[in-house]
């Protein structure tokens, strides 16, 4: 199962989602506290938000403070905007009125919210694949260091990949036989960004800052590479074309040699020069005189006139 889509890069605009929220906020001035946690309780089981939440509660930081529900209301909006669902169930055992009561539906959606954020860091450290095992660690339902007699937290760590996929908050394949979630084959981006601490705002400063000086350097590269490219082309057409000439200028010489010989050896030939070896003159008059004697002998005159005689 995937959660590729055909539009952009297939993840939901996320950011569109708060939009309204902030908007009632911003025209209305007279807001209450009691309407705020209405507003507050629609955004926390809102299918398609999975961040904005630090956005939202800076537009409202006036009305939470004082009075414990407001705390409370700061308390889980900063708990939607960087926590996971493992910190809730802990802080439920040690100070139950820390954050605002949540219903199945508001858990399950921090529970989309903490697995985004372990594919997040696993994305961010080059990984391709997380297993079920460390995205049931992070959601708290399990403890790594004990071992599992019930398989149950794997039916409930797909159920969480399914519904994050079905929103179109992430990209990748359940793979059942590992027991791991993995987007190999996805292209950049694969999940929903939620929102960045405030913690780690210098990591991310420093991690872009060193992108910044690696494409630097690559296109430094590229550049003394592409010159020693156009250098070589040059050199190569240089090398053929000099290579052309002197073929035309052999065979230009080579022509004029051999027209030059011929002629030569017109000119220096005497009329009547027979190049067997004789004269033609003298080999005509040598021909003409043998024809001569022939006649004489008989074929060309009188043969019995001229056999009588001889007997």
């Amino acid at each position: 199962m995937d959660g590729t889509d055909g539009n952009t890069n297939g993840l939901l605009e996320a950011e569109a989602a708060i939009q309204p929220f902030l908007d009632i906020l911003k025209e209305d001035s007279v807001v209450n506290l009691s309407t705020l946690r209405s507003i507050v309780l629609k955004i926390l089981v809102h299918p398609e938000l999975f961040c904005g939440f630090d956005q939202f509660k800076s537009l409202c930081s006036s009305l939470l403070q004082g009075d414990a529900t407001a705390v409370a209301l700061g308390n889980t909006l900063d708990l939607f905007s960087y926590g996971s669902l493992r910190d809730y169930t802990q802080k439920q055992q040690q100070a139950p009125d820390y954050y605002l009561p949540l219903n199945d539906l508001a858990q399950t959606k921090l529970g989309q919210l903490t697995v985004l954020t372990c594919i997040q860091e696993a994305c961010f450290h080059g990984a391709t694949r997380i297993s079920y095992a460390a995205l049931a660690e992070s959601l708290g339902w399990i403890n790594a260091e004990q071992p599992q007699q019930d398989d149950g937290w794997i039916r409930n760590v797909e159920d969480i990949l399914i519904r994050c996929l079905y929103a179109k908050a992430l990209k990748g394949k359940l793979c059942q036989r590992t027991r791991s979630f993995g987007w190999e084959t996805e292209s950049l981006p694969v999940v929903c960004a939620r929102d960045v601490p405030p913690t780690q705002i210098p990591r991310l400063l420093a991690a872009l800052k060193g992108l910044g000086r690696r494409l630097e350097s690559s296109e430094n590269e590229v550049a003394q590479a592409q010159g020693q490219v156009t250098q070589g082309l040059e050199e190569a057409s240089q090398f053929w074309c000099s290579i052309q000439e002197k073929k035309k200028t052999a065979q230009s010489e080579s022509m004029f040699k051999g027209s030059g010989a011929g002629g030569a050896a017109s000119q220096q030939r005497p009329f009547g020069f027979d190049p067997s070896g004789g004269d033609s003159r003298s080999a005509a008059r040598s021909s003409s005189s043998r024809s001569s004697k022939r006649s004489r002998g008989g074929f060309g005159g009188n043969f019995a006139t001229d056999t009588a005689f001889r007997l």
